[in-house]
């Protein structure tokens, strides 16, 4: 409905305006990236209200926020292209476009693994799944 929707684009865009500040300062700070990030996408998947996806995501979040920790301080450059990939989530949103909003989340999820390669090469596999 878009009283709800207005909450959470309203909501996204104020973190994701954080992003993008982080991503003008001469040192992102990887934390604050993988802070806002987390936030940014926890409002996106709890807007669902899928208990399902909720439970998913809450089980395999810690797991692969060790990964991320790893592998993202080496991609501090990454701040301000997700910013803009999250930009593309928002506008979906504020349309009510669910079609355009699936697409841009999955560009994100793509591109977001296309970023984190190098570093994957870079320094090797740091566990098992």
């Amino acid at each position: 409905p878009n009283p709800e929707r207005t909450a959470l684009t309203e909501a996204l865009t104020r973190v994701n305006g954080e992003l993008r500040a982080l991503a003008n300062t001469t040192e992102p700070h990887s934390e604050q990236f993988f802070e806002l990030d987390r936030q940014f996408h926890r409002l996106t998947t709890g807007a669902g209200s899928n208990p399902r996806l909720t439970a998913l995501r809450e089980t395999i979040e810690p797991q692969v926020e060790r990964y991320w920790r790893a592998y993202a301080v080496m991609r501090a450059d990454a701040v301000g292209s997700s910013a803009g990939e999250h930009n593309d989530i928002i506008t979906a949103l504020e349309r009510g476009d669910a079609d355009a909003a699936q697409c841009a989340v999955r560009t994100n999820w793509r591109n977001s693994a296309d970023r984190l390669t190098p570093a994957f090469v870079r320094l090797g596999e740091r566990g098992r799944w």
